[in-house]
């Protein structure tokens, strides 16, 4: 604002200036899975959560950003973007007793899973590998 010199006649008159406020785009990234849409987000506002994305045969283990877990009480200040993280299984051999089997890393269920070299143990045959009851032979997670 200015002021009125003293002695000046005559109406002023001052007109409002606005700024918009500030709106970042956060872009979700399913990485494989199904769409979020993107959001516009005012600045300082906190990201709501979206549903859960969905991916056939993996298991939805959250949002992450630069590699780590996303805080959705964050306030944002920047752009966003947010890539699902898609849970990996690891499928491990328990020889009881046998040679060691080293275990083996799959990214969804039902997924194939190389069989391994045969155990050894002295005194035994082996006779095949088990998931509880069920006997592995078709080298598909259950």
């Amino acid at each position: 604002m200015s002021t009125i010199p003293t002695g000046s006649s005559g109406d002023k008159e001052f007109w409002a200036r606005w700024t918009p406020p500030l709106t970042f785009i956060v872009t979700f990234d399913g990485n494989g899975g199904s769409a979020i849409a993107p959001l516009t987000i005012g600045e300082y506002e906190k990201i709501p959560k979206p549903a859960d994305p969905t991916r056939p045969g993996f298991t939805f283990g959250g949002w992450y950003s630069n590699n780590t877990a996303y805080d959705f009480d964050t306030r944002i200040t920047e752009a966003t973007t947010l890539t699902a993280k898609w849970i990996k299984y690891t499928v491990i051999f328990n020889s009881r007793e046998g040679s060691t089997v080293p275990s083996q890393t799959v990214e969804q269920h039902g997924a194939t899973v190389t069989k391994p070299v045969d155990p050894t143990r002295t005194g035994y045959s082996f006779a095949g590998w088990y998931y509880e009851e069920y006997r592995y032979g078709n080298g598909r997670c259950p």
